[in-house]
């Protein structure tokens, strides 16, 4: 084996040419071997390799120590860095690319020096791709799931919303029938409104909202701490202020053609009432039958399509009585009324 020893090797016009280029090594050998730009009396470093194997470029305003990195074959990997430090850019053996990080966990990893950052995971698992911000540090993440059929949106490594192939939202479950499906844990409200504009009032309303009953559907005042009222599993309605009175706007001012009722006991003599069992759950009720309201009060009719449980026994439409007795109980007194004063003036 032949041995060739010299301390330098210029490509140039001459040996004192500046803009050589010079294969060298430093008068005091540290291991290094240096390309540059002059002469062996005076070499400008462009690029050193190291003892290591670590590649340094060196520019005329700024040096980039260690800023590429070739491992060794076991691991594969490739690290550029630019003057911020480390973990600039890395390709690793799985072809992952991580900025920041050393040791991406998917193709691409973008990281902070905390441990946080975004991971993109194309086919993470079978058939969905996952981007997620995530914090190696923590284990805290929120992940984003795509796949052939929905958007899936995690926290914490729990899925907690998604959004289906069909345009159906589910929150915090992953079944349901509706557009906009909400499932609640235990001492959650299904929706708070807040209005953070002056003397505005803020709402909630859902399951158990104002009573903590699991069988209630309730509406409540946040802002002012006031239940407004709710429902029950079996149908009822509370109102909030214990009132069985709905108020119905009867200004005046916007009314027309105003003329008084002719007759009130004929109408209420016509009406018979019943009591009756709904087939449905055998539920006991008393009321008025519908197809008998209309012939007298056709009015206060509402005709409407039949819900699933009615479709059993009804297949065109459902009758339903908006019913409004009580100007007609007013004037039938009035007139039991006039007739009781006029046997009392008859008996006078």
């Amino acid at each position: 084996m032949s041995t060739v020893k010299v301390n330098a090797a210029q490509i140039g016009q001459s040996v004192t040419a500046t803009n050589n280029f010079t294969w060298y090594q430093p008068a005091s050998p540290d291991g290094t071997v240096r390309l540059g730009n002059g002469n062996s009396g005076s070499v400008t470093d462009l690029i050193t390799v190291g003892t290591t194997g670590n590649l340094t470029f060196t520019g005329t305003t700024e040096t980039y120590t260690n800023s590429v990195t070739i491992s060794a074959a076991s691991t594969k990997t490739l690290t550029l860095n630019g003057g911020a430090g480390s973990n600039g850019l890395v390709l690793d053996a799985s072809n992952n690319i991580g900025i920041g990080t050393s040791s991406p966990a998917g193709k691409f990893v973008v990281a902070a020096s905390n441990g946080a950052g975004f991971e993109f995971l194309p086919s993470n698992v079978t058939n969905q791709n996952w981007v997620q911000s995530y914090n190696r540090t923590t284990s805290a993440y929120v992940s984003t799931v795509n796949n052939s059929l929905s958007h899936l949106f995690y926290c914490s490594g729990a899925e907690q919303m998604r959004l289906d192939s069909t345009g159906s939202l589910f929150i915090g479950g992953t079944s349901g029938t509706s557009r906009l499906n909400l499932t609640l844990t235990s001492g959650l409200s299904a929706v708070s409104i807040y209005d953070l504009t002056t003397s505005g009032l803020s709402w909630q309303f859902g399951p158990r909202v104002g009573t903590g009953t699991v069988t209630d559907f309730g509406f409540y005042n946040i802002s002012g701490s006031v239940l407004c009222g709710r429902f029950t599993s079996s149908g009822a309605w509370y109102q909030g202020n214990n009132s069985a009175v709905w108020s119905v706007t009867s200004d005046k001012r916007i009314k027309k053609n105003i003329v008084s009722l002719a007759n009130g006991l004929d109408i209420i003599n016509s009406l018979r009432p019943v009591e009756f069992d709904y087939k449905e759950n055998d539920r006991h009720d008393l009321g008025f039958i519908a197809q008998e309201y209309e012939m007298v009060l056709p009015d206060q009719i509402v005709k409407e399509n039949p819900n699933d449980v009615h479709k059993e026994w009804v297949d065109d439409e459902v009758l339903s009585i908006q019913q409004n007795l009580t100007p007609y109980l007013v004037k039938a007194i009035q007139e039991l009324s006039a007739e009781l004063n006029e046997l009392k003036q008859r008996i006078k």
